[in-house]
C-alpha cells in the first residue's frame, strides 16, 4: 500500500479553465456513435472520451465532434500498442509506421490480418478525410508532421538513459503538439509557422503547454503504471536522482510546478508580446494564447476529477478510492 503523500493541490494550477462546452453531451453521443461505427471503442472509453470537449469549450460543435473521434482513435491505438505495451507479446503486432504514413498520404486502406490495426487505420482514415474537406493544405501539412512524430514515438518508445532524454521522448510520444495544432482547426484560426515556431515567446508557450499536461499525467497515472518505465516518477528512481519513492514524487511535482509558474508569467505578459506581432495576426494570436491557457487548466482539472486516474492505492488522498468504487466506475 502506497503512503499518502498529500493531495492533488501539491500540483499548482495558476490559470482557470473556461466553462464547459454547452453541447458536451451531444458531442459525446455523436462521437461515440461514430467511434462505434469505426470500431475504435476500447476498455475504459468513458473515462477518457469526456475530456475532449473541455479542451475546446467555445468551438463549433461539428469540429469538436471531429477531434473527439480523432482522440478516440489515438487512445484506442495507445490501449493496444502504446509504450505501456512495450514488453508485452503484442509488441510484435504493432502497426508499422510506414503503413500508417502510406494510408495518410494516399487515403487508401490496405487491410491487415490484425483487427486492432484495421480499426486504428479506419479511424485515422476517417479523420484524414474530414481534414481534407474542412481545413487547408498548410494546416494538413503541419498536423501531419506532428501526428506522425507522435505515432512514431508512441509505437517505438525511446530507451532513455537520463531524465532529460525521457522528457524529450515523452514530449514526442505524448501527442500534445498535434493536440495544440487542433486549436487552429476547431476555431479555424490558422496561424503561420513563422509566428508559432520562430517567435521565441510563442515557441516557449507551446513547449510548456506540451510538457505540463504530459508530465502532470505521469503523477496522476503512476499508481496504474507502476509496471512501466515510461513514467517520470519511475525515471527519477531508475536514474538514481531520488532517494526513495516519496522523494521522487516531490521532485517530479516540483518540476511540473515550475512549468505552471512559467506559463503564468508568460501568460500575464501576453499583451506586450502580442503588440510585437504583425497586426494582421494579433487577434488570431490572442485567441490562440487563450486556447493554450484553457488547455493547461482543463487538462489539470480533468485529471483530478476523472475516474481514469482514481486508484485504491493512490498516493494523492483525493484520488484514492475504495476498490469496490473503482470497479463501479470502470
Amino acid at each position: 500500500m502506497m503512503k499518502i503523500i498529500g493531495n492533488s493541490s501539491l500540483l499548482t494550477m495558476s490559470v482557470l479553465p473556461k466553462k464547459a462546452h454547452p453541447q458536451t453531451d451531444f458531442i459525446l453521443d455523436e462521437a461515440k456513435n461514430i467511434a462505434k461505427s469505426l470500431g475504435i471503442i476500447s476498455k475504459g472509453y468513458a473515462s477518457y472520451s469526456t475530456f475532449i470537449p473541455d479542451l475546446f469549450p467555445e468551438a463549433p460543435t461539428d469540429r469538436v465532434i471531429d477531434v473527439t473521434v480523432f482522440f478516440n482513435t489515438l487512445y484506442y491505438l495507445n490501449t493496444f500498442f502504446g509504450e505501456d505495451t512495450f514488453n508485452r507479446r503484442v509488441t510484435s503486432k504493432k502497426p508499422e509506421i510506414a503503413r500508417l504514413v502510406k494510408l495518410w498520404e494516399t487515403g487508401v486502406l490496405v487491410p491487415s490480418p490484425i483487427p486492432e490495426i484495421n480499426n486504428v487505420c479506419t479511424g485515422i482514415l476517417w479523420f484524414r478525410t474530414t481534414l481534407m474537406k474542412k481545413s487547408n493544405k498548410q494546416f494538413f501539412k503541419k498536423i501531419t508532421k506532428n501526428l506522425f512524430t507522435h505515432l512514431y514515438h508512441a509505437l517505438n518508445p525511446f530507451d532513455y538513459k537520463t531524465i532529460d532524454e525521457y522528457i524529450m521522448a515523452r514530449r514526442w510520444s505524448g501527442g500534445m503538439d498535434a493536440t495544440i495544432n487542433l486549436y487552429e482547426y476547431v476555431y479555424e484560426n490558422y496561424i503561420p509557422d513563422e509566428i508559432l515556431k520562430r517567435n521565441p515567446y510563442m515557441n516557449r508557450l507551446n513547449y510548456i503547454c506540451n510538457l505540463h499536461p504530459t508530465l502532470s499525467n505521469d503523477v496522476f497515472s503512476y499508481p496504474s503504471e507502476q509496471h512501466s518505465r515510461f513514467n517520470l516518477i519511475a525515471v527519477f528512481l531508475e536514474t538514481n536522482h531520488a532517494s526513495d519513492f516519496e522523494d521522487s514524487v516531490h521532485k517530479v511535482i516540483k518540476l511540473v510546478n515550475t512549468y505552471d509558474q512559467e506559463f503564468k508569467y508568460l501568460y500575464d505578459n501576453r499583451e506586450n508580446e502580442i503588440a510585437l506581432i504583425d497586426p494582421a495576426y494579433q487577434a488570431k494570436v490572442r485567441l490562440y494564447i487563450e486556447s493554450l491557457r484553457n488547455c493547461m487548466a482543463a487538462s489539470y482539472y480533468w485529471q483530478i476529477s476523472t475516474a481514469r486516474y482514481k486508484h485504491k492505492n493512490h498516493f494523492l488522498s483525493n484520488l484514492r478510492i475504495p476498490a469496490y468504487s473503482l470497479e463501479l466506475t470502470e
